[in-house]
C-alpha cells in the first residue's frame, strides 16, 4: 500500500507541477517568461 500511495502521490505531483507551468508559460509569459 505504501508504495502505491507513493508512486501515485509522485505521479500527482508531477502532473500539477507540469500544469502549473504550462498555465503560468500560457499566460503571455505571466511568470517572467522563464
Amino acid at each position: 500500500m505504501s508504495q502505491t500511495v507513493r508512486l501515485v502521490g509522485d505521479a500527482v505531483r508531477m502532473n500539477v507541477a507540469a500544469a502549473i507551468r504550462t498555465r503560468r508559460r500560457g499566460y503571455t509569459g505571466w511568470d517572467g517568461g522563464g
